[in-house]
Order: structure tokens, then sequence, then C-alpha cells
């Protein structure tokens, strides 16, 4: 194994990973609270919140199709730059919808949270596939 990761066409990769998992900033687990809180939050009922997360598991299905039938032949440094950029941008919905800007542009909370976790997941998976594949 020591030998293997010396060639930099394992250790490159493998550092990317290690860094982009450790420096991603992810609030998903820590907003169930915020979530369910009908004071501070949009008070969604634990089920409702669960179901979220249920469609979300469906949209990383989703996103392993997409990269499978549009992406795959893209090139790996072009195709992670941009998943990682978009990935970047993607996590901008969490601070929209805790700010509330969803309601001035007119998504109900639930759509926009719906389509948030379907995004990020989506995203997600296709920032990931190249390196799993």
């Amino acid at each position: 194994m020591y030998e293997t990761i010396q060639f930099p066409q394992v250790w490159k990769p493998s550092l990317y990973m290690y860094l982009s998992l450790a420096l991603s900033f992810c609030t998903h687990e820590g907003q169930f609270y915020w979530y369910t809180d009908p004071k501070a939050g949009p008070g969604f009922t634990q089920e409702l919140a669960g179901m979220v997360h249920a469609i979300g598991a469906l949209a990383s299905i989703v996103g392993v199709l997409i990269y499978h039938k549009l992406l795959k032949d893209y090139s790996f440094r072009n195709l992670i730059f941009f998943a990682q950029l978009v990935y970047g941008l993607s996590g901008m919905l969490d601070l929209m919808f805790i700010l509330r800007w969803n309601l001035a542009i007119g998504l109900p909370n639930y759509l926009f949270v719906v389509l948030e976790e379907c995004v990020s997941r989506i995203v997600s998976r296709v920032r990931w596939m190249p390196m799993i594949v």
C-alpha cells in the first residue's frame, strides 16, 4: 500500500477527497431542530423533515444517473472544478432559507427545502462520482 500511495495518480485525488470532506461546511444535520422549531424555524413536523431527507435520497440516485448519462465523458479536472464550484454555490441555499429569502421570492418553505435538498444531494453525488468510479 505504501508503494501505491506514492503515485501522483493516487495521492493527489486522495488528498483532494480528504481536504474536500474535511473543509466542507454542511448544516443539514444541525438544521433538523431548527426545521421543527415553531418559533424560530418553519415549524415542520418530524415526519415532514424525514420526508424531505427521503426525497433527498432519491435525488442522490438522480445525481448518479446524471453523471452516468451526461458527465462521464468530461475530463476529470474540469468536472471536479465545476462540481466543486457548484457545490459551494449550492451551500448558499441554506443561508437563503435561514434568512427567509425564499418567502421574499414567493417560494413556500416546504417547496424551497425540497428543492434545496435535491440540488445539494445531486451536486454532492456528481462531485464524488468521478473519484468513486
